[in-house]
Protein backbone atom coordinates (compact mmCIF):
# COMPACT_ATOMS: atom_id res chain seq x y z
CA UNK A 1 0.00 0.00 0.00
CA UNK A 2 1.49 3.25 -1.08
CA UNK A 3 -0.05 5.32 1.86
CA UNK A 4 2.39 3.33 4.07
CA UNK A 5 5.99 5.07 4.12
CA UNK A 6 9.08 3.46 5.21
CA UNK A 7 8.89 2.37 8.82
CA UNK A 8 12.09 3.39 9.76
CA UNK A 9 11.10 7.11 8.20
CA UNK A 10 7.98 7.19 9.82
CA UNK A 11 9.32 5.98 13.04
CA UNK A 12 11.76 8.64 13.11
CA UNK A 13 9.22 11.38 11.94
CA UNK A 14 7.01 10.70 14.72
CA UNK A 15 8.83 9.76 17.74
CA UNK A 16 10.95 12.78 17.77
CA UNK A 17 10.28 16.58 17.78
CA UNK A 18 11.07 18.14 14.62
CA UNK A 19 9.49 21.68 14.61
CA UNK A 20 6.64 21.93 13.72
CA UNK A 21 5.57 23.13 17.46
CA UNK A 22 8.02 25.70 17.47
CA UNK A 23 6.64 27.10 13.34
CA UNK A 24 2.88 26.44 13.81
CA UNK A 25 2.32 26.83 17.12
CA UNK A 26 5.32 28.93 18.11
CA UNK A 27 5.97 26.76 21.46
CA UNK A 28 8.98 25.76 23.00
CA UNK A 29 10.01 22.37 23.62
CA UNK A 30 11.82 21.13 26.58
CA UNK A 31 14.16 18.62 27.31
CA UNK A 32 12.80 15.06 26.17
CA UNK A 33 9.47 16.22 25.53
CA UNK A 34 8.29 15.18 21.96
CA UNK A 35 5.98 17.88 20.55
CA UNK A 36 4.30 17.09 17.32
CA UNK A 37 1.60 19.38 15.12
CA UNK A 38 0.35 18.87 11.61
CA UNK A 39 -1.53 22.22 12.05
CA UNK A 40 -1.58 25.39 13.61
CA UNK A 41 -5.04 25.22 14.76
CA UNK A 42 -4.80 21.50 15.98
CA UNK A 43 -8.58 19.56 17.44
CA UNK A 44 -7.27 16.85 19.06
CA UNK A 45 -4.18 16.80 21.52
CA UNK A 46 -2.44 13.42 22.47
CA UNK A 47 -0.38 13.19 25.37
CA UNK A 48 1.44 9.95 27.20
CA UNK A 49 4.16 8.24 26.60
CA UNK A 50 5.70 6.59 23.88
CA UNK A 51 2.16 4.32 22.72
CA UNK A 52 0.55 8.42 22.23
CA UNK A 53 3.10 9.08 19.35
CA UNK A 54 2.49 5.79 18.11
CA UNK A 55 -0.97 6.51 18.30
CA UNK A 56 -0.61 9.74 17.13
CA UNK A 57 1.61 8.81 13.66
CA UNK A 58 -0.91 8.13 11.06
CA UNK A 59 -2.57 11.81 11.83
CA UNK A 60 1.09 13.46 11.84
CA UNK A 61 2.21 11.57 8.48
CA UNK A 62 -0.70 12.64 6.80
CA UNK A 63 -2.79 9.32 6.34
CA UNK A 64 -5.50 10.09 8.88
CA UNK A 65 -6.58 13.43 7.70
CA UNK A 66 -6.97 15.03 11.53
CA UNK A 67 -5.50 18.39 12.97
CA UNK A 68 -3.60 16.54 15.80
CA UNK A 69 -0.52 17.71 18.01
CA UNK A 70 1.44 15.61 20.26
CA UNK A 71 3.25 16.29 23.62
CA UNK A 72 4.44 13.33 24.93
CA UNK A 73 8.14 11.74 26.38
CA UNK A 74 9.50 8.74 26.01
CA UNK A 75 9.19 6.44 28.83
CA UNK A 76 7.61 9.10 31.04
CA UNK A 77 4.08 8.74 32.95
CA UNK A 78 2.20 12.09 33.13
CA UNK A 79 1.70 12.40 36.49
CA UNK A 80 1.49 15.98 37.17
CA UNK A 81 1.18 15.49 40.91
CA UNK A 82 3.80 12.41 41.72
CA UNK A 83 7.39 12.57 42.22
CA UNK A 84 9.39 10.20 40.34
CA UNK A 85 12.51 8.65 40.37
CA UNK A 86 13.74 6.19 37.89
CA UNK A 87 15.32 2.84 39.26
CA UNK A 88 17.87 2.59 36.21
CA UNK A 89 20.16 4.66 33.92
CA UNK A 90 18.70 5.36 30.92
CA UNK A 91 19.21 9.13 28.63
CA UNK A 92 15.02 9.58 28.88
CA UNK A 93 12.73 9.43 31.46
CA UNK A 94 14.15 12.23 33.97
CA UNK A 95 11.68 15.19 32.98
CA UNK A 96 7.84 13.01 33.19
CA UNK A 97 6.70 15.73 35.41
CA UNK A 98 7.41 18.80 33.40
CA UNK A 99 6.13 17.58 30.50
CA UNK A 100 3.06 17.12 32.14
CA UNK A 101 2.83 20.40 33.27
CA UNK A 102 3.23 21.52 30.02
CA UNK A 103 0.44 19.10 28.71
CA UNK A 104 -1.59 21.03 31.07
CA UNK A 105 -0.91 24.35 29.98
CA UNK A 106 -1.42 23.37 26.06
CA UNK A 107 -4.91 22.03 27.26
CA UNK A 108 -5.53 25.89 28.51
CA UNK A 109 -3.74 28.00 26.11
CA UNK A 110 -4.98 26.52 22.70
CA UNK A 111 -8.38 26.75 22.14
CA UNK A 112 -9.02 24.92 18.93
CA UNK A 113 -8.23 21.75 20.76
CA UNK A 114 -11.33 20.36 21.57
CA UNK A 115 -10.64 16.61 22.54
CA UNK A 116 -7.84 15.48 24.32
CA UNK A 117 -6.32 11.77 24.22
CA UNK A 118 -4.93 10.66 26.90
CA UNK A 119 -2.40 7.37 26.40
CA UNK A 120 -0.26 5.99 29.19
CA UNK A 121 1.63 2.17 28.90
CA UNK A 122 -0.17 0.24 31.57
CA UNK A 123 3.32 -1.97 31.61
CA UNK A 124 4.50 0.67 33.93
CA UNK A 125 3.69 -1.52 37.21
CA UNK A 126 5.25 -5.08 35.22
CA UNK A 127 8.48 -5.14 35.77
CA UNK A 128 8.50 -8.99 34.18
CA UNK A 129 8.02 -7.26 31.03
CA UNK A 130 11.19 -5.74 31.61
CA UNK A 131 9.80 -1.83 31.26
CA UNK A 132 11.59 0.95 32.14
CA UNK A 133 11.28 1.11 36.85
CA UNK A 134 10.09 3.87 38.61
CA UNK A 135 9.82 4.91 42.19
CA UNK A 136 7.01 7.42 42.88
CA UNK A 137 5.88 9.43 45.64
CA UNK A 138 2.16 10.89 46.03
CA UNK A 139 1.32 14.36 46.55
CA UNK A 140 1.65 14.22 50.46
CA UNK A 141 5.72 12.70 49.43
CA UNK A 142 4.49 8.78 50.96
CA UNK A 143 5.87 6.53 48.54
CA UNK A 144 3.07 4.59 46.75
CA UNK A 145 3.66 1.27 44.41
CA UNK A 146 3.48 1.44 40.80
CA UNK A 147 -0.12 0.64 40.56
CA UNK A 148 -1.20 3.07 42.67
CA UNK A 149 0.89 5.71 40.85
CA UNK A 150 -0.53 4.51 37.92
CA UNK A 151 -4.34 5.03 39.13
CA UNK A 152 -4.01 8.51 41.05
CA UNK A 153 -1.16 9.82 38.87
CA UNK A 154 -3.81 9.35 35.77
CA UNK A 155 -6.58 10.12 37.60
CA UNK A 156 -4.92 13.79 38.47
CA UNK A 157 -4.20 14.52 34.90
CA UNK A 158 -7.48 13.25 33.69
CA UNK A 159 -9.17 15.50 36.26
CA UNK A 160 -7.31 18.57 35.60
CA UNK A 161 -7.51 17.84 32.05
CA UNK A 162 -11.50 17.69 32.67
CA UNK A 163 -11.01 20.76 34.13
CA UNK A 164 -10.54 23.12 30.90
CA UNK A 165 -13.71 21.77 29.42
CA UNK A 166 -12.47 19.56 26.81
CA UNK A 167 -13.44 16.26 26.25
CA UNK A 168 -10.73 13.82 27.52
CA UNK A 169 -10.30 10.27 26.49
CA UNK A 170 -8.27 7.73 28.32
CA UNK A 171 -6.07 4.90 26.63
CA UNK A 172 -4.33 2.25 28.44
CA UNK A 173 -2.38 0.14 26.05
CA UNK A 174 -1.87 -3.41 28.00
CA UNK A 175 1.44 -5.25 26.71
CA UNK A 176 0.39 -8.68 28.03
CA UNK A 177 -1.95 -10.24 30.47
CA UNK A 178 -1.24 -13.38 32.63
CA UNK A 179 -2.80 -16.05 32.05
CA UNK A 180 -3.56 -17.01 35.57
Amino acid sequence: DQRFPDFGKAYNKTRFSEGSCERLLNRKVLDEEVCLTNSAQPEYLIVGDSHAMALNSAAHLGIVPIKSMLLAAHSCMLYPDYTHTMLMRASFGHNCRAVADDVLAAAKSIPSIKTILVVQSAAVFSPEQGTVSYSYLNPQGQSVSLFDAFIGGNLSLIKRLQATGKSVVFFSDVHALKKN
